[in-house]
């Protein structure tokens, strides 16, 4: 799990690399991206991946804010209404990008509790996947006894994908009254970290818990800069 904060560069390189696979999508690499977007909704964040992929992979700035209303059809990006038509144009070149986003990047934009969370992930981890249970017996030396004990195994269906959970930001996350704890904010980011834990060991969950979301992170002339200096 990685919890990232504004100050340790998410804006610059953690989207980048996502985006790798996105870009490297004939890879035998496969990603599912479940992303719970609490700050932002769906189509704000479409809007700013697209500025960031216009950089990315034109090397052009345009400010989300020139983007003004992109309507999606099934599997597409269309319509694009008041936007110069360079700028249109480029857009529609990004289309197989969003094919992928479509089909590998689930977004979910509404409030959810740790608990909720974790239900979503065993949905997808149980259709991708089968859970094997194993007898196994052991030597307890405390006892001086042979002990047996269930040994639960997660086989994925296919072993290349990789799951990524990604909580934009997890100081939004919907209270949950926590046994011992009550219903607060630390209570509840406690039992979020204690959930995604139990799925990394248990299905290799792979977790970005993000601390403040920088709405600056489609900032492309910053991007530009920063590539300048490296």
């Amino acid at each position: 799990m990685v919890v990232l904060e504004e100050k340790q560069g998410f804006k610059d390189d953690a989207l980048q690399q996502d985006f790798w696979l996105l870009k490297n999508k004939d890879s035998n690499k496969k990603l599912k991206i479940i992303y719970y977007s609490f700050e932002i909704d769906i189509d704000s964040k479409l809007i700013k991946w697209a500025s960031l992929l216009l950089f990315l992979d034109k090397g052009l700035i345009v400010d989300p804010d020139i983007i003004i209303s992109a309507k999606r059809k099934k599997n597409n990006l269309n319509e694009i209404e008041i936007i110069p038509e360079e700028i249109e144009s480029q857009i529609k070149t990004l289309k197989p990008y969003f094919d992928y986003i479509e089909e590998n990047v689930e977004i979910i934009d509404n409030p959810m509790n740790p608990t909720g969370i974790r239900k979503k992930l065993l949905e997808h981890f149980h259709i991708n996947g089968d859970l094997l249970e194993e007898k196994i017996v052991y030597f307890d030396k405390k006892t001086n006894q042979n002990v047996e004990r269930i040994k639960t195994t997660y086989i994925p269906h296919n072993k290349e994908l990789t799951t990524l959970l990604v909580v934009d930001h997890y100081g939004l996350l919907k209270l949950e009254n926590v046994e011992g704890a009550g219903k607060t904010k630390k209570s509840s980011i406690d039992k979020l970290s204690e959930y995604i834990i139990e799925l990394r060991n248990k299905y290799e969950l792979t977790a970005i818990l993000i601390s403040q979301f920088n709405r600056d992170i489609s900032d492309v002339s910053r991007h530009k800069q920063n590539k300048e200096l490296r």
